[in-house]
């Protein structure tokens, strides 16, 4: 009876974990923006997540009155731009390096001539 009842729990906790689970983590930027698509809130926590590891190295210099908000929809527009014009760019790399080069574009620190 115990053991039917542990089993029974267990069973139900595995069940209820796998439908819980998060989808797994993009890795390609067109996937990323097809998530993005799908759940916007996902995007914009990894944007704003790597806006902020940017500007703490000083890769880039994101001005104090710039929302946070608003600069993530400003960066996926333009990853879908690229996208859009020459899919193939995204072919190589992960999302997070082409999401860290459009931060550094829009927000570079120092001189870019």
């Amino acid at each position: 009876m115990m053991r039917t009842l542990v089993s029974a729990s267990l069973a139900v906790m595995v069940l209820a974990g796998a439908a819980a689970a998060p989808a797994t983590e993009p890795v390609k930027m067109q996937e990323f923006l097809q998530r993005c698509k799908a759940d916007w809130d996902f995007c914009k926590v990894r944007i704003q997540a790597q806006m902020a590891e940017m500007s703490a190295i000083r890769e880039a210099c994101i001005p104090n009155d710039v929302k946070r908000d608003e600069a993530a929809v400003r960066i996926a527009h333009v990853l879908e731009e690229v996208l859009e014009e020459d899919a193939s760019v995204f072919e190589t790399g992960g999302y997070r390096l082409f999401v860290g080069q459009v931060i550094a574009l829009i927000w570079p620190c120092g001189v870019v001539s």
